[in-house]
């Protein structure tokens, strides 16, 4: 049977009502998954929670197409885990995870829950807007992570996170960084958050 659960399942499941570490979920994913897991699996194993819609507040995992030559970045990420907090005709501006080593999206994803919005069910959010987010002594994990999106390179649909899995989610290795490592970006991230 677990062979047919997917994996957020299997980890809601193990997690009972326990509050757990940032240790345990770690060790949880690591032994469903290992350390090879796509965005494309994801989207591929959730595809039920694929929609066209997005809010603000909510989390999301996208498919994100090549920007680098028009935008000259040094490095971006091909399949962001987005918390998007302003949504405009053409672009959206939004906190991915995917920039912070683990252990830190758990604890933006904990300082980020005193603005949540509702409890465990579909309709639970983050309300915050760049008012707050901006206060980087605060929130300093947000000064890496926040990126613009064009909605002209997001390919196909969005995978809906239902809030009970964000944090398995933010621990999944579905980051797919193009032009640097993954531990380059995070080394960058911690000199961003440093500074001030």
């Amino acid at each position: 049977m677990a062979e047919e659960m997917g994996i957020l399942e299997q980890v809601r499941i193990a997690r009972g009502d326990a509050s757990r570490s940032v240790q345990w979920y770690q060790d949880q994913v690591r032994e469903v998954v290992g350390t090879a897991y796509t965005g494309a699996q994801f989207q591929r194993e959730y595809a039920e929670n694929l929609t066209n819609r997005m809010l603000p507040g909510r989390m999301y995992l996208i498919h994100y197409a090549n920007p680098v030559t028009r935008d000259k970045l040094p490095y971006f990420d091909k399949f962001p885990l987005i918390l998007p907090f302003n949504i405009e005709s053409n672009l959206v501006t939004a906190i991915n995870f995917h920039y912070l080593h683990p252990v830190q999206r758990i604890i933006l994803l904990e300082k980020l829950s005193r603005f949540k919005v509702g409890d465990r069910d579909i309709s639970t959010r983050i309300r915050a807007d760049w008012d707050i987010l901006k206060n980087f002594s605060r929130f300093r994990e947000v000064k890496p992570a926040v990126k613009k999106y064009r909605k002209s390179l997001i390919k196909g649909r969005l995978l809906f996170i239902k809030p009970d899995d964000w944090t398995t989610a933010a621990m999944l290795p579905t980051e797919q960084f193009r032009g640097s490592s993954k531990q380059k970006v995070w080394l960058d991230s911690n000199r961003k958050m440093r500074q001030r």
